[in-house]
């Protein structure tokens, strides 16, 4: 779970790239934040990721390269 500066739930689910480890290894459940509110707790199955990070845009702008 993150927070913001004055300590307020910011959105935390995994990013796409996280959330394929998380089922790769077969995580029973993950729990995150989707908004100040409100953790939710699910099967990574059930989750679909769309947040996509500022370091997998730059390497697929190839702004950096991908070394794996």
């Amino acid at each position: 779970m993150r927070t913001d500066r004055n300590l307020n739930y910011r959105e935390s689910g995994p990013c796409v790239d996280c959330l394929k480890v998380i089922q790769k290894l077969e995580i029973k459940r993950i729990v995150f934040t989707i908004d100040n509110e409100t953790a939710c707790i699910c099967k990574p199955c059930d989750y679909v990721s769309t947040h996509e990070t500022l370091g997998r845009r730059s390497i697929n702008n190839n702004r950096l390269s991908n070394t794996r």
